[in-house]
């Protein structure tokens, strides 16, 4: 069982161990996730790249496309400044 000690700021060293299970790598962002049922903490990895999230989040009237939203864009403000 690998195990960590809290800093008087609240900070700690994840184990070695489990910045292997994980894929972990310096400057990488982790997930707490918090099961008050159980009291346990889920580590999750955050990776790859913010474009790849694109999606997830379902849009109530479907999804934008961001080529016509730039070019509504830019009609827009080229007549406000005409």
């Amino acid at each position: 069982m690998a195990s960590s000690t809290l800093t008087k700021k609240g900070q700690t060293t994840i184990p070695k161990q489990i910045r292997k299970f994980l894929g972990l790598s310096p400057m990488d962002k982790i997930i707490y996730q918090v099961d008050p049922k159980t009291q346990q903490v889920i580590l999750n990895a955050i990776s790859g790249n913010i474009l790849e999230l694109r999606g997830v989040v379902p849009h109530a009237k479907g999804s934008t496309d961001l080529k016509k939203q730039r070019v509504k864009t830019k009609q827009f403000i080229s007549k406000r400044h005409k």
